[in-house]
């Protein structure tokens, strides 16, 4: 297999974007490394080398900073597998990516009584009042 094939991912976790009012910083983070082949790159794929370093219990979003680019104006999301093959394609023939990741908090209080239920009509009825 040709060194082209195998890309290296440096995954920056472990702690939260912080913009101190100019820039975007990402302090003092735990740095994890991975090589994946080209081939098997997806979400799965790099959520599993995330856990070969850290044992999160918790969803995270992953962004990847292209080479020489700034946080606060180059971030890309990663998605899905379609955002992962932008990525590859963006990239070249560079050999290592960084993936940033960010803790997504989800309210599993369960407030009875806060939510509101809709039915497929009344959500039907809101995007035809929008178009």
């Amino acid at each position: 297999m040709a060194d082209v094939e195998v890309l290296t991912f440096r995954f920056h976790f472990n702690r939260e974007f912080v913009f101190d009012g100019s820039q975007m910083q990402y302090c003092d983070e735990d740095l994890g490394v991975s090589h994946i082949d080209k081939d098997k790159l997806s979400i799965p794929e790099l959520s599993g080398h995330l856990l070969d370093h850290t044992t999160f219990h918790r969803s995270v979003r992953m962004y990847w900073l292209p080479i020489g680019a700034k946080l606060n104006s180059a971030m890309r999301l990663l998605v899905d597998d379609k955002s992962c093959m932008d990525m590859l394609d963006e990239i070249g023939s560079v050999g290592a990516v960084d993936i940033y990741t960010e803790v997504i908090e989800l309210d599993m209080s369960g407030n009875e009584g806060t939510e509101i239920q809709y039915g497929d009509d009344d959500v039907l009825t809101c995007f035809e009042m929008i178009t």
